[in-house]
C-alpha cells in the first residue's frame, strides 16, 4: 500500500449478493467458509465505516442471519470475519460473534447477530485488504449435530470503506 494513493473513497456495505457462497455443512471442530469476497483490482477495502466522534456513533452495522431450508435445524454457532492474503496463507480474525439461536426449533425463525462494524480505535486505522485479497465469513457450529447453512437463504451485511487506488 506504500506506493499506491487513493483517488476516491466511499462508505458502503457488502451483502450476501456481493459474496460468493455455497451451502455448507457446519463443523463442530473447525470454521467453514460460508461466504468469500475477493477485492477487485484497483481497490483497498477497509472493514468498517464511520467512527465515534464527539459522542455520535455513525459506524456501519454488521449483521449476520444464518438460515437453512428447514429453520428448525439451525444450531448455535460462532461466526468470524476473516481477512486473508491472496494465497490464503496469512489471515486475521477481525470479528467474532456467538449466536445462541434462541428457541429456533419452536419459533420457525432464524438466528440473527447484529453489531457495530469497525472503529478506527486508537491506531486511527481500520483493518484492510488489498486487491486480490479475500474477506471471508467463516462459521463453526456449537452443537454436536450441526446443520447445513444455506448461503442463498442467509443474509450478511459487512460495513466497509472502499478506496479506489492509483
Amino acid at each position: 500500500m506504500a506506493n499506491k494513493r487513493p483517488i476516491s473513497e466511499y462508505r458502503t456495505s457488502l451483502t450476501e449478493n456481493n459474496f460468493t457462497g455455497s451451502d455448507t455443512v457446519l463443523s463442530t471442530t473447525q470454521y467453514q467458509d460460508v461466504w468469500n469476497y475477493t477485492v477487485p483490482a484497483g481497490q483497498i477495502i477497509f472493514f468498517g465505516s464511520g467512527r465515534i466522534n464527539l459522542g455520535v456513533d455513525d459506524r456501519g452495522i454488521y449483521s449476520s442471519k444464518l438460515s437453512t431450508s428447514v429453520p428448525a435445524q439451525i444450531t448455535p454457532y460462532t461466526a468470524r470475519v476473516v481477512l486473508r492474503d491472496a494465497n490464503g496463507i496469512n489471515q486475521r480474525f477481525i470479528r467474532e460473534d456467538l449466536d445462541d439461536a434462541i428457541d429456533i426449533a419452536n419459533s420457525g425463525v432464524t438466528g440473527t447477530k447484529v453489531g457495530k462494524g469497525g472503529d478506527t480505535g486508537n491506531e486511527g486505522q481500520l483493518p484492510f485488504v488489498e486487491e486480490d485479497q479475500v474477506i471471508a465469513i467463516t462459521v463453526k457450529s456449537l452443537e454436536t449435530s450441526p446443520s447445513t447453512v444455506s448461503a442463498s437463504d442467509s443474509e450478511i451485511t459487512v460495513p466497509v470503506t472502499i478506496q479506489a487506488i492509483k
